[in-house]
């Protein structure tokens, strides 16, 4: 396990930082922890910050990964960071997760991110 989660309570939501690699034989696992976190800490809004992480699924993997979240997986309003050169990753991402109804925006700033998280409605 390369990787690292950590979590940060911030005003208003938490933003979950995962740092290292996300190997795809791990990306299962990382998935598992942060819905357990988000269980856990019960927020309304979450910040999931991807630029200390390495390795992204690619289009069918990452498809395949929202589509089998489980059944239970809470839908709050998550923003998602990530580097610009991830684009392609965080762009299919956003459009699938929205498309299963989880009310999710990706960002390559921070700054944009929470101001989206903290603007209107939770969903």
């Amino acid at each position: 396990m390369a990787f690292h989660i950590s979590t940060v309570k911030e005003e208003g939501f938490i933003t979950i930082i995962i740092s290292g690699s996300m190997a795809k034989a791990d990306t299962q696992t990382i998935i598992q922890e942060v819905i357990e976190e988000i269980k856990r800490s019960k927020p309304q809004r979450v910040l999931i910050d991807l630029r200390k992480s390495r390795g992204r699924p690619g289009i069918a993997d990452t498809y395949m990964l929202v589509r089998d979240y489980p059944i239970n997986t809470p839908r709050v309003k998550t923003a998602i960071v990530d580097l610009e050169e991830n684009k392609e990753f965080t762009s299919f991402y956003e459009s699938v997760a929205v498309n299963w109804g989880y009310p999710t925006r990706c960002f390559d700033s921070i700054d944009e991110a929470e101001k989206w998280l903290r603007s209107g409605t939770v969903s």
